[in-house]
């Protein structure tokens, strides 16, 4: 039987959902690139008709102070005589002139700038001394531009009397109808806006900005609109990129223009608000009718692929549904099942081919599987064989009387047998991962042997041996005998794989028996002195060291007296300790460069380097004086130790 296989979500539908991902992702993408051009389309016109505003607001204001100096020059010419003479004619027809002209002020100043005539609106600006003088200066007519509570263009013409300037006439014009009749002609909502009010309390104040209406299209209706557009951005925001917002159910974008006047007054604006309402709504209108279209196209490609996909799908599912049916070796029933018609080679497709395909595999897998059967009972037999050898193997490195360490190419341990765990004192696992020679070797080991050492690691010997001392895990010190074995795979790309062989011996009992023998050679072992071998080169050297440097010396030889008596008397274990208490005094009384020996039973010798005949004789006498004091024993009423001394 076939593994049971639980297909949650077939090929079919992950086809169907992956394309209609695709197709919904390039639907929005297409939404949303149409929507963006028609927005990025409204800015560039919004910036378009906010640059044509500014141009016909300069355009108006350049007109309007042209008009104000013709004014301005025709009430000159109009008026004759003097100073007083005109003052009094431009007074008597200040109606007429208002009427005719509209004017907001009329006010005639003398040379000194004193006020002579007002009628109309008082212009109570602080430059206006200091336009009189520049008129004066210039004897040129003039504008100036001046917002107090509210913006007017003033001209300036001067009265020339005998080709000297006498007096000068002052007018004005309020900007409120110029503005007004720039917002009829956008069909926009216009107004004057002037900042830095004094009463911010009055009805026509606008708090956020710190400023007040001068002048509104229909003031009482579209107040609120300014107030609710002042709230949404900052005075500088708004020069600098407009606003924009959604009110009463309608869009409205606002535009302030800058006027220019004098840094004594306080500065203007002019606002234009435009209902954009309609266009926002056709950018909607425009996006959602892409934005349907394009899903409606998409529905139809998808149906279209999952029709011209659904046959192949179905017969790849068919094979999809016949595949498991190999991997429990069921190769009859999977042919059987997936046996299909001859199909025309030029008529076939891919699932046809995959079809085939999945036949071969079948045959193929088949033999393979025939093959694979009879591999692995020859593997199972031979891995039997190497369990058995792998087991000899362990247990002959086991029950080996020697240490067996293997290394790998950067020096660490893989391996450490039971003798090498019971001498050294390491737990096996304890070692595995650790230098060998942070281990196994002291730390004073010579760097001549560690080279040699990296070398058989290496390859580039084949062995080495040498002798290391080794400190256990409780600190006590033995001395190993190691041969270092090149392994011959160690061309092996694994760094963990064993590249060397360290077999150690422990020879500390050996070099201990050498040391003792050395000893024994050169000692006597009841007393510790030199024995007569040693006593023999050393007074050969020491006579030929005094021949060549000319210089005296002394031999003395000493045995004890009555010693026979006291061995038969006490004891040969009392003679014993009586010989060593006398090599102890003999010890304690020569120099560092003289030397002691015991030539056999009770007889001492003794050299001194570089000592006379009298120094001598004293020395004897010394030793005759310590050894009358000598006990031998605690028994009472025993004889006292005396000794006979030969000098030469």
């Amino acid at each position: 039987m076939p593994p049971e296989t639980s297909v949650k979500f077939s090929l079919k539908w992950k086809v169907s959902l992956i394309v209609s991902c695709v197709l919904i992702l390039f639907g929005v993408s297409l939404s949303w690139l149409t929507q963006d051009t028609l927005k990025k389309q409204f800015r560039t016109n919004l910036e378009h008709s906010w640059k044509r505003n500014e141009q016909q607001l300069q355009t108006l204001l350049k007109y309007e102070r042209e008009y104000l100096l013709r004014i301005t020059d025709a009430i000159n010419i109009q008026s004759k005589g003097g100073l007083n003479e005109r003052t009094s004619q431009l007074s008597k027809e200040w109606s007429k002139l208002q009427f005719e002209w509209t004017l907001q002020t009329l006010q005639v100043h003398n040379v000194r700038g004193e006020r002579l005539l007002s009628k109309g609106t008082l212009i109570d600006s602080g430059n206006l001394p200091i336009w009189l003088q520049q008129i004066r200066h210039t004897e040129q007519p003039g504008t100036f531009l001046d917002c107090q509570s509210s913006c007017k263009i003033i001209a300036v013409t001067p009265i020339l009397e005998n080709l000297q300037t006498d007096g000068f006439i002052v007018v004005s014009r309020s900007l409120a109808d110029l503005v007004i009749g720039l917002g009829h002609s956008n069909k926009a909502v216009a107004g004057l806006i002037v900042s830095g009010s004094d009463d911010l309390a009055d009805d026509k104040a606008i708090p956020k900005w710190d400023a007040h209406i001068a002048a509104l299209t229909s003031l009482q209706k579209n107040k609120p609109l300014l107030i609710k557009l002042s709230e949404t951005a900052s005075l500088t925001d708004t020069i600098n990129n407009g606003a924009q917002i959604h009110f009463n159910d309608k869009d409205y974008t606002l535009q302030l223009l800058t006027l220019n006047q004098s840094a004594q007054s306080q500065q203007a604006y002019i606002a234009i608000i435009d209902d954009v309402t309609d266009a926002l709504a056709d950018i909607r209108t425009i996006t959602n009718t892409s934005l349907l279209s394009v899903f409606t196209a998409l529905l139809i490609a998808l149906l279209c692929i999952l029709a011209l996909l659904r046959p192949g799908l179905a017969r790849l599912q068919n094979i999809a549904d016949r595949l498991p049916l190999l991997a429990v070796g069921a190769f009859e029933d999977f042919k059987n099942n997936l046996h299909q018609a001859a199909v025309p080679k030029k008529s076939a497709d891919e699932v046809d081919v995959l079809n085939s395909t999945a036949l071969a595999l079948g045959d193929k897998l088949e033999a393979l599987n025939t093959a694979v059967n009879e591999h692995s009972d020859r593997l199972v037999q031979r891995s039997n064989e190497l369990a058995k050898e792998r087991d000899f193997v362990t247990q002959l490195l086991d029950t080996a009387q020697a240490i067996i360490v293997t290394q790998d190419i950067n020096g660490k341990i893989r391996l450490l047998n039971s003798h090498g765990e019971n001498i050294s004192g390491y737990r096996e696992e304890k070692t595995l991962g650790h230098f060998f020679r942070e281990l196994f070797l002291a730390p004073h080991t010579l760097s001549s042997i560690l080279l040699s050492i990296e070398a058989v690691r290496q390859g580039k010997r084949s062995n080495f041996r040498h002798e290391a001392d080794f400190y256990h895990v409780d600190g006590s010190l033995s001395s190993i005998s190691w041969i270092h074995t090149h392994l011959q795979h160690s061309h092996s790309d694994d760094e963990d794989a064993p590249v060397m062989i360290s077999i150690g011996l422990n020879i500390s009992e050996r070099i201990e028996a050498e040391q003792r023998l050395a000893w024994l050679a050169d000692h006597d072992p009841l007393t510790s002195l030199y024995n007569r071998r040693r006593f023999q080169s050393e007074l050969k050297t020491a006579v030929e060291v005094a021949k060549r440097y000319q210089r005296p010396g002394a031999l003395m030889m000493l045995d004890l007296d009555d010693f026979k008596l006291i061995n038969e008397s006490l004891g040969h274990h009392a003679g014993d300790q009586l010989l060593n208490r006398v090599a102890e005094k003999l010890r304690s009384l020569v120099a560092a460069s003289d030397f002691i020996a015991r030539l056999g039973g009770d007889e001492f010798a003794i050299v001194l380097r570089e000592a006379s005949l009298e120094t001598a004789e004293a020395f004897a006498e010394k030793i005759t004086e310590v050894f009358s004091t000598l006990d031998h024993n605690d028994r009472e009423n025993q004889p006292t130790i005396s000794t006979s001394i030969g000098i030469v």
